[in-house]
């Protein structure tokens, strides 16, 4: 071999390594026991890094933009989608909505903006003040008031400079009314009225004040029960105020100036403006990041916004204790949809918890008679509850197309229990099972601790996937890819498919050799759909056979990103699977061989195991399909050389019966429903 390939050999070593280890006395022995490799495996690390270099998008960024835009995928719709805020907001429909309901509350703001800076004004040149009751219900005559007028910012329209020259003309009626025209419209804010000489019984209680610029046409200005209106939606109308014809305490002072002032509320109505100006935000900005594909950060935008409208209703409750009941109605209200925005992410919490506040919602409509929460509420919780039914069908019909294969599986698996005799055999299965788990039960204990630290430790981003991953030697922040040792925890996708194109032909020389000793079976390549079985060692003896075995390869990138988020929640730590191989078998004896084969390998750590066959790992998980699902540490010389001895392969052993129910219909229904479901 030449120099430059020695070289390579040696930069290889170190990619994977990241450091030496402390029994390597010279680097040249290690690059030489690596040169006796066989040379699939040399070739296939080339290969990979060959990928890898070639490669513009590494396998984290990829992970990480699945993660970031799984939400928009054509399956992951409002219903079914871990993020149904996020969701929504990626579909142009509800943005739609969004977009028309944030309008609606531009024209809010601007009407409120308007009111601010109006402070009140109305014009009208005639002007009627009616009474409908007056202090000790007696019927109403003409009204018991010395004088009646319009204040302009707190002064008597008539003395005012700014529009001097005006003259009023009164005109009282036996009805309770008394007209106040002038010859040229008026801007007012307020009015005043005079309590008579006369008797106090007479004093107007309830009355209301319109104006008009034809004596047909009457707008209400001022009654004797006043209320900020903070649910006014016209941005025509710039009245502050709704009115009532509630009863007055007048004075029983004789000759009082009952004052009445309309102008803006400075304060309450800023607070007001800054509200509709929030509820725009809150719904526009979302919106405009929706179509920007800024889901994530519109979804936190309306969290917060929420929030800041939860403190402006708490202000204008503190401020107005006559709107005190509804601001805070309004609070309660915001602050529960900012709950189950912020705290429900999973869809199914998500809808259920709708379906329960919303229903509070309605109940508490119906307590105290507010209309708006009793529509809301309806509304909104018979949506959720018909989202949740629609969710149980389409589980319930996904679930049903794997039961049926379930039911395929379980008749095969009846068959070779009462046609084979295999019941002695699956007791042996299960007690060596049960050997294993205890043992890797023990193992893992200890490690649980150091990967807690590992989680916790000193992090660092790696340049090539962009993505944190923990570190626990100081040497490791180096590079990005580093060699594991136990209890180190791999968070990234590049560096685990690195230990997976090493440990490939490993594992694949240990199966081959458990296959033999146990003879296993091995599936050939072929043109029907149904795999072609036949002993490995039979398949040695004949070149064509012997290149027609079929292999399994190492996990697909797709599969490997889509188990990852879908299953684990994005922590590719937990895919055990990247490189796996299958061996099947005749009978339960032959794989219990197999299995205390690999248990007595001194070159093999068993890490977890799930066995199907003998019940003793529950199979209700995986739909009928038996088998024995064994994970692995390969503690070979190579391994160690590579970086890779705590990489974790599988191992998967079937029986013949089984494995040719199988097909790769079924398997893609059971991937289906594992990834509607989240397992």
């Amino acid at each position: 071999m030449n120099d430059e390939s020695i070289s390579g050999e040696h930069e290889l070593v170190d990619f994977l390594h990241g450091f030496r280890y402390p029994f390597q006395a010279k680097r040249l022995s290690a690059i030489q026991s690596l040169h006796r490799c066989c040379s699939n495996r040399c070739l296939a690390l080339r290969k990979f890094f060959r990928k890898l270099v070639e490669r513009r998008i590494s396998m984290d960024t990829k992970l990480l933009f699945y993660i970031d835009s799984m939400h928009r995928g054509p399956d992951a719709s409002v219903f079914f989608c871990a993020r149904p805020m996020q969701a929504a907001l990626s579909r142009k429909g509800f943005v739609f909505i969004l977009l028309v309901i944030s309008t609606m509350y531009v024209s809010l703001t601007t009407g409120w903006a308007k009111r601010y800076f109006n402070n009140g004004y109305t014009t009208f040149r005639h002007f009627k003040f009616e009474v409908f009751k007056e202090r000790m219900n007696q019927s109403v005559g003409f009204p018991n008031v010395k004088y009646f007028g319009m204040l302009r910012d707190g002064g008597d329209v008539v003395h005012d400079l700014r529009q001097a020259g005006l003259i009023g003309h009164y005109q009282a009626h036996s009805n309770g009314t008394m007209n106040l025209d002038f010859d040229s419209a008026v801007l007012s804010n307020g009015f005043y009225f005079i309590t008579s000489d006369n008797s106090t019984e007479r004093d107007p209680v309830s009355f209301r004040v319109s104006g008009s610029h034809d004596r047909h046409e009457w707008t209400i200005i001022g009654s004797s029960q006043i209320q900020v209106d903070v649910l006014a939606v016209s941005s025509s109308d710039l009245c502050i105020f709704k009115f009532g014809v509630g009863d007055y305490n007048t004075s029983l002072t004789r000759g009082h100036v009952e004052s009445f002032d309309l102008s803006a509320p400075r304060v309450e109505t800023l607070l007001l403006f800054l509200m509709a100006l929030s509820r725009t935000l809150t719904l526009g900005v979302p919106s405009i990041l929706g179509l920007l594909r800024r889901e994530h950060v519109g979804k936190t935008w309306m969290q917060y916004s929420i929030l800041v409208v939860v403190g402006i209703l708490c202000l204008l409750a503190y401020i107005d204790p006559d709107n005190r009941t509804s601001m805070l109605l309004l609070a309660f209200a915001s602050i529960s949809v900012f709950v189950i925005i912020f705290f429900f992410e999973n869809e199914m919490y998500f809808w259920t918890a709708s379906l329960l506040t919303f229903a509070g919602w309605l109940l508490l409509g119906l307590l105290l008679n507010y209309n708006n929460f009793v529509k809301v509420g309806l509304m909104v919780s018979l949506f959720s509850l018909f989202i949740l039914l629609y969710r149980f069908h389409v589980t319930y019909t996904s679930l049903n197309l794997v039961i049926q294969d379930k039911a395929r599986y379980d008749a095969g698996w009846k068959i070779v229990l009462e046609y084979l005799g295999q019941d002695e055999q699956l007791d042996s299965l299960r007690e060596l099972s049960k050997e294993i788990v205890k043992s890797c039960q023990h193992k893992s204990s200890r490690q649980e601790d150091f990967i807690k630290r590992a989680r916790t430790s000193v992090s660092f981003t790696s340049v090539e996937s962009e993505i944190e991953v923990p570190v626990t030697p100081a040497v490791w922040k180096k590079q990005a890819w580093h060699s594991s040792l136990f209890g180190d925890v791999v968070l990234s996708l590049d560096r685990l498919y690195a230990q997976a194109a090493s440990m490939q032909y490993i594992l694949l020389a240990k199966v081959q050799r458990w296959a033999l000793q146990a003879r296993g079976y091995v599936s050939l390549a072929g043109n029907s759909d149904k795999d072609t079985f036949v002993l490995l060692e039979e398949a040695y003896k004949y070149q064509d056979m012997q290149s027609s075995i079929k292999w399994a390869d190492i996990k697909s990138e797709t599969r490997a990103i889509e188990k990852a988020v879908r299953c684990y929640g994005g922590d590719v730590s937990r895919l055990l699977d990247i490189c796996r191989q299958t061996l099947v078998f005749d009978d339960i004896a032959s794989v219990c061989k197999c299995l205390d084969i690999i248990k007595n390998d001194h070159d093999t750590e068993i890490i977890r195991i799930k066995d199907k066959m003998s019940g003793t790992d529950s199979f209700s998980d995986y739909f009928g399909r038996r088998d024995v699902t064994v994970n692995i540490r390969l503690r070979t010389k190579e391994a160690i050389l590579l970086g890779v001895q705590a990489h974790i392969s599988e191992v998967r052993l079937t029986l013949m019966s089984m494995a040719a129910l199988e097909n790769i219909q079924s398997h893609n229904r059971y991937i289906k429903v594992r990834n509607l479901i989240g397992r």
